[in-house]
């Protein structure tokens, strides 16, 4: 109703009759735009079809060509009847694919040669034909049934994760099987055995054959630049078939020009294979015939779902919509089902059809059955027209439409290794290209099964070889980058002296199988020379049990070096800091090395390493007040003022030193112990660590300067000791003696000086 109101054609002023014939020209329109579409889809599909049909049941032999094509209409019918139906108003556009029919054609071959065919079935090879094309069908509806139990499971994202060069591989084999079927007819000779004698010098090549396929290639290519709005694939198969045509009247036997293709079946494409399932009665029969039915179906759906959710993507960025893969499996499962059913062929979302009809106005379900109307016409209509086709023309527009229907992925590939060998082979080009070449050769010349299972372990040797070298991002060390940890000038300076004893490892990626063993050698090399070795997890996406336990062994190696060894970047919650623990590498967890934050872990390994060159632990010995840095240089006068005016004041582990929002009323020198600067967004929410404290620094300097009040939150983390100076008392020493003042105010300026310039690296050294 919402579209009856708001159609460009109508406003709300209209009287009831305006709006009703606003409506109908409006519905019209939209019917008229889905016929166009799909009758300028059905020129497009018109040579699909005939490829299609011109594969896969070659393996027969020539003679089968025209049920091949009739099987292939067929399945152009079942696939536009299912998507009217089900298609949920999208416009998506089926049509049967060669390289799908290329992989049933590899099955018949290779059942037709099995004893218990030949044997069950030698005496009349009319059964035996009948069988084959049932087995055919039994393979479609397999195919149909995986598929809409994958999209059933909502499996269907899956799919998508299927490698390139896998995809890429069958494509490339099939066309290379799909052109050496198609070099006999293109020759005007019958099979490969004729062809091998002409080269022996035995038999002859039907040279006017050649002639006209070659005619009808050249017109496939050429005409669509300045007739684009007819395939170039029908173009050829005009000109070729006319030359040809037109050649005859001079000669006394057109048949001496090469082969047709023969009349087609009559009537309607509809070929139930109910005839040949008299193989089910046979147990030895039916026994050979399951692995290969099963195999091919399985591996048919999966290049199917392959294809068509690549063009279902196709069609929701025409149509800026968004595909279900889950509903869009079953959509195609049932097409191939259908398609079994009624002895069709393999069927598929087509991303040129569905663009076609786009771009000449369709842009509903309608185009799907309007397309069905105008394929049964065309059958009933055009039927002596397709069977009068030469076979040496139709080979040469088949062969074209498969190198055109390679991928562009696969096309740049090979471009980019044929302009740059050396270049190509230096790097990970070589292997995609090495694996896209294995998987073509299995298809083409071994067995789909074959190039399907060793395609998947290329494909993960490839990436193991590529991940392998990616768990570290980088190393670097203490006495480069520290922590955003205020510390006294002496601290800082032994840090900068010493600090190359701390290395901090930055992982990224998986950490798993295939990268754990380098990177325990690189954590051991890095570890000949390190006290504290600390290991960044902020970027690791995942880890598995052999890189956990990978690192349980580096721990125990170096904990036998002397090396302490830090986890890093793992908050309480994270699935890794858990998956650590659970799977048996608890040992950081219990001695409190599992650390969540980055900064934090930095700062307890410049603690350690200063605990060793300090002798006692600074934070736990109180330093005497007129040994702070912020006092240095005033006399002992003046010292003895500032003991007298400063208050003492002390702090237990988690109670707060500065709250957010207190007046920035004092300064605090802090002599014993350790606290954290910590800024907390919400009230919920967890505190986070900004910056740590040590004995010999300032809190509240900035603020103090810059007037207002406190802006973070500051607690202690042991027990801490601090003196209070007031702004009032400073500026009462400022009356006694302007000197205090100053030289407190001069140390302070150097003291904030000093550690920005440590936070700025810090911080720089994190965002690399």
């Amino acid at each position: 109703m919402a579209w009856f109101i708001s159609s460009p054609s109508m406003s709300p002023s209209m009287s009831w009759r305006d709006r009703i014939g606003g409506w109908h020209r409006t519905f019209q329109e939209a019917w008229r735009a889905d016929l166009v579409g799909a009758v300028m889809a059905m020129l497009f599909m018109l040579p699909m079809i005939l490829s299609c049909g011109a594969v896969v049941y070659q393996p027969l032999g020539s003679a089968f060509v025209p049920i091949g094509m009739s099987a292939a209409f067929a399945t152009a019918l079942a696939g536009a009847l299912v998507l009217a139906v089900v298609g949920r108003g999208r416009l998506h556009i089926n049509a049967p694919r060669a390289t799908q029919a290329a992989l049933l054609a590899t099955m018949m071959a290779g059942v037709s040669t099995l004893p218990e065919l030949t044997s069950a079935l030698s005496a009349d090879p009319a059964a035996r034909a009948v069988t084959l094309m049932t087995v055919v069908a039994a393979a479609l509806v397999v195919a149909g049934l995986t598929q809409v139990v994958l999209g059933a499971l909502r499996l269907g994202d899956l799919v998508k994760y299927v490698p390139q060069t896998i995809v890429a591989g069958f494509v490339t084999g099939f066309v290379i099987q799909i052109v050496l079927i198609q070099v006999p007819f293109l020759l005007g000779l019958t099979g490969w055995p004729e062809v091998w004698r002409a080269v022996a010098g035995t038999g002859d090549i039907t040279l006017p054959a050649l002639g006209f396929g070659g005619l009808a290639g050249v017109a496939t290519l050429v005409l669509p630049r300045f007739i684009p709005v007819v395939p170039g694939a029908l173009m050829g198969l005009i000109v070729g078939s006319v030359a040809q045509y037109g050649a005859g009247w001079w000669v006394d036997d057109p048949h001496r020009l090469g082969p047709l293709i023969g009349a087609l079946p009559s009537g309607l494409p509809v070929m139930p294979p109910i005839a040949g399932l008299e193989f089910a009665t046979d147990p030895h029969l039916l026994a050979a015939l399951v692995y290969p039915v099963v195999a091919t179906g399985i591996t048919l759906a999966f290049i199917s779902s392959v294809q068509s959710l690549l063009s279902a993507a196709m069609a929701d960025s025409l149509l800026k919509t968004r595909y279900n893969s889950n509903r869009e499996l079953i959509n195609q499962g049932l097409c191939n089902i259908l398609s079994g059913f009624i002895g069709g062929t393999s069927t598929g979302g087509s991303p040129l059809l569905t663009r076609s009809a786009y771009n000449h106005g369709s842009r509903t379900w309608r185009t799907n059955l309007c397309l069905a109307i105008c394929l049964v016409v065309m059958t009933l209509v055009l039927v002596n027209l397709v069977g009068a086709i030469p076979l040496s023309v139709m080979a040469a527009v088949v062969v074209i439409q498969m190198v055109q229907g390679l991928d562009e992925w696969s096309r740049h590939l090979v471009v980019k290794v044929v302009r740059r060998p050396g270049r190509a082979f230096g790097g990970d080009l070589a292997l995609d290209f090495v694996v896209l070449i294995l998987v073509s050769a299995l298809v083409a010349f071994v067995d789909v099964l074959a190039a399907v299972g060793i395609g998947m372990l290329a494909t993960v040797a490839v990436f193991l070889k590529r991940s392998s070298g990616s768990a570290i991002r980088r190393v670097y060390r203490g006495d480069t980058f520290q922590s955003h940890t205020a510390r006294s000038n002496v601290d800082a300076d032994r840090l900068e002296c010493h600090g190359q004893v701390i290395a901090v490892v930055e992982l990224q990626g998986p950490v798993f199988f295939g990268s754990a063993d380098l990177l325990s050698r690189r954590i051991e090399t890095e570890a000949a020379t390190t006290a504290v070795m600390i290991l960044d997890f902020r970027r690791v996406t995942d880890i598995d049990s052999t890189g956990a336990l990978i690192l349980d062994r580096v721990d125990q190696a170096l904990a036998e070096r002397g090396c302490r060894l830090l986890l890093a970047g793992l908050p309480e919650d994270s699935d890794s800091r858990r998956f650590i623990r659970e799977v048996g590498y608890d040992a950081p967890e219990r001695e409190g090395r599992v650390i969540a934050e980055m900064d934090t872990a930095l700062a307890y390994a410049e603690d350690l390493l200063l605990a060793t060159l300090n002798e006692p632990e600074a934070e736990d010995t109180e330093i005497p007040l007129a040994e702070h840095p912020s006092l240095a240089g005033l006399g002992e006068a003046h010292l003895s003022v500032l003991q007298v005016i400063a208050r003492r004041e002390d702090y237990a582990p988690g109670h707060y030193i500065l709250r957010n929002g207190d007046p920035a009323d004092a300064v605090l020198l802090l002599v014993k112990g350790r606290a954290t600067r910590q800024l907390r967004p919400t009230s919920d929410q967890r505190p986070v660590r900004q910056a740590g404290y040590r004995p010999g620094v300032l809190l509240g300097e900035t603020a103090l300067l810059r007037g207002g009040v406190w802006t973070a939150e500051v607690v202690a983390d042991t027990p801490t000791v601090c003196y209070r100076l007031a702004l009032d008392d400073l500026l009462m020493m400022d009356r006694i003696s302007p000197r205090i003042a100053v030289t407190i105010l001069r140390n302070i300026g150097d003291s904030l000086m000093i550690r920005n310039d440590q936070l700025r690296l810090a911080q720089w050294a994190q965002d690399q």
